[in-house]
């Protein structure tokens, strides 16, 4: 079975990451997002990438501070997961079984 490894940057993150953790912060998002900018969630779903929707979000005043807050409480829950290191190509085997 191939190995399929993600780069976790800050798009995937915030946007597409699907532990429970983060889809349970997401969802509290999403609804936060649209309460104040009800449109949003129309748009955001007919946009082809992330960075489109943050754009779109990051350019809207009222979405701003729901935006911070989702991204502060993301990046403050990361802070107690370890990031993966792989040093060499056994620790990639290890990682196959």
């Amino acid at each position: 079975m191939p190995i399929l490894l993600q780069i976790e940057d800050e798009y995937h993150v915030l946007l597409e990451c699907d532990t429970e953790d983060l889809s349970a912060l997401r969802e509290t998002f999403r609804t936060e997002a649209t309460a104040v900018l009800p449109q949003i969630l129309w748009i955001t779903h007919a946009l082809p990438t992330n960075a489109a929707m943050l754009d779109i979000l990051l350019t809207r005043e009222m979405s701003l501070h729901t935006l911070a807050r989702f991204n502060a409480s993301v990046f403050e829950l990361r802070e107690d997961t370890p990031c993966l290191n792989i040093r060499n190509d056994n620790t990639l085997l290890v990682l196959d079984h």
